[in-house]
């Protein structure tokens, strides 16, 4: 081989290295918020998730990491003690949850994102909000019509209303756990990268 092909060889070699260089760093982030998921620790796997979008992912894997940011958000929201004072911030929260979906088009308002799945839990989410909000208008109008109304009854309209929305979540938790399972082995057979799922003896 002549001096002149050589250097060619060693110029693409060294873009190639370049480009993956660049590429991947959403892989070692996107990894780390999944493991932080794992470990319940909502907070920094939301870190994780943003900075593997700030190193702009392929845009197959974009609504994956999305999905698992929003899920990363909602599960910070403790539903068995929200209060008349807290749903504002957890309605902001799922608000917040909800456009990271539909930022990049992954779900959109008009139920055609190019992810189903970030669809479907767009959906969720604003059946959660309209639910919260349904019963923020229901506790103003209780307190206006019915002044007289036996406290206990009160209470037990709240507490299923909070029952309903525990289960809501729960079956929100439910799918995206298997998804997140089914993201998981995706991810272990696309980048063939050995997951760590604790002791197992």
């Amino acid at each position: 081989m002549n001096k002149k092909t050589l250097i060619i060889i060693y110029v693409i070699l060294f873009l190639i290295l370049i480009f993956l260089i660049f590429r991947i760093p959403y892989v070692y982030l996107y990894n780390k918020g999944n493991e932080l998921y794992e470990d319940e620790d909502y907070e920094l796997a939301v870190q994780s998730y943003e900075k593997a979008l700030n190193v702009y992912p392929p845009k197959k894997k974009e609504c994956s990491i999305r999905i698992n940011l929003a899920l990363s958000m909602i599960y910070q929201i403790d539903f068995d003690r929200i209060n008349e004072e807290d749903k504002d911030n957890v309605i902001k929260t799922l608000e917040d949850a909800k456009d990271v979906l539909c930022e990049k088009g992954c779900a959109t308002e008009d139920n055609d994102g190019h992810s189903k799945k970030a669809q479907k839990l767009k959906n969720e989410i604003d059946d959660l909000i309209e639910e919260l909000q349904s019963d923020e208008e229901n506790n103003q109008d209780d307190d206006q019509d019915d002044d007289d109304e036996d406290e206990d009854e009160e209470e037990d309209k709240e507490d299923k209303n909070e029952q309903e929305l525990k289960e809501q979540l729960r079956d929100l938790q439910k799918n995206s756990n298997q998804q997140r399972q089914n993201n998981l082995n995706n991810d272990k057979e696309l980048f063939n990268y050995d997951f760590y799922y604790g002791k197992q003896w």
